[in-house]
């Protein structure tokens, strides 16, 4: 959704999320304390290998990927915190009144090569007229731990809204967990445009759960992966986000098993061209 940049940090501070600015990134009052984030100079975690997704039960293996030390934040806006209560922030760069595109590094926490491509992300020149949100994990317990689950037990991608259906791990009801609560609430008061969340190991750009099939075949030419559908499951996010009335688009990216820093470096150029192919939705 396009806005001006006043308008939607009136949404976010709406919700009650805080902002912290770039002299300091101290966060404004609100419902959620939030502790300062440097926005100049914040290191960025490598890539690790990714674990296996649902219906994949065999480890993934290791993946090497260098990756910046540095990034530049126009300001960071703490999202909520999780289970044992690590903040998840996310970055802004860009143009603030621009096309909002938001990655997600990850949801589970042993799928980890997205976590490379925001890093790199973090560092490289956004293109002008694009606001680029960037959230390096909306899973920091799971990543920590490197498990597929928050600490509750819980895969947040099966605990939206979206045909939820109760399970082992969905949770008990939808948005049962501050981590996906978190990130819900962003979403609805900030509306980006496009929404990128990387997993793996099933190696494709997903036309699944209403995904704009222009948007995956544009990224999948990009990046070299094939262009999929891969199936809809209860309770994900991108089904979810894409079932908004303000008619926005979610993409799910799956990375193989492993990935080279090239390939990296190359999904990472592609979601600048799809962010700005998106200034003219």
């Amino acid at each position: 959704m396009k806005g001006t940049g006043r308008g939607r940090t009136a949404m976010v501070a709406a919700a009650g999320i805080s902002l912290g600015l770039l002299s300091g990134c101290s966060p404004t009052s609100g419902p959620v304390a939030a502790p300062s984030v440097s926005a100049a100079s914040t290191s960025a975690p490598a890539a690790s290998p990714p674990g296996p997704a649902a219906s994949t039960p065999a480890p993934a293996a290791s993946t090497p990927a260098p990756v910046p030390a540095t990034t530049t934040c126009l300001r960071v806006v703490v999202l909520g915190y999780s289970v044992q209560h690590r903040a998840i922030s996310a970055c802004e760069r860009g143009t603030p009144a621009g096309v909002a595109l938001l990655v997600v590094g990850n949801l589970h926490g042993d799928e980890q090569l997205g976590l490379g491509v925001v890093a790199r992300l973090r560092a490289m020149p956004v293109p002008a007229g694009v606001d680029l949100w960037l959230v390096s994990t909306a899973n920091p317990d799971g990543t920590t731990a490197r498990r597929r689950t928050n600490a509750h037990g819980v895969d947040e991608n099966r605990n939206f809204p979206y045909h939820w259906t109760f399970s082992a791990t969905s949770g008990p009801r939808v948005l049962s967990e501050p981590e996906t609560r978190a990130l819900a609430t962003f979403l609805k008061a900030y509306r980006p445009h496009t929404v990128l969340i990387f997993h793996s190991p099933l190696d494709a750009v997903d036309y699944s759960e209403g995904a704009d099939p222009a948007a995956v075949d544009y990224l999948a030419a990009a990046t070299g992966f094939p262009a999929r559908t891969l199936g809809a499951r209860p309770g994900e996010l991108s089904g979810w986000y894409n079932d908004q009335p303000w008619h926005p688009s979610a993409i799910t990216f799956e990375f193989a098993r492993t990935a080279s820093s090239a390939q990296l470096d190359r999904v990472s150029r592609a979601v600048l061209k799809l962010a700005t192919w998106r200034r003219h939705p």
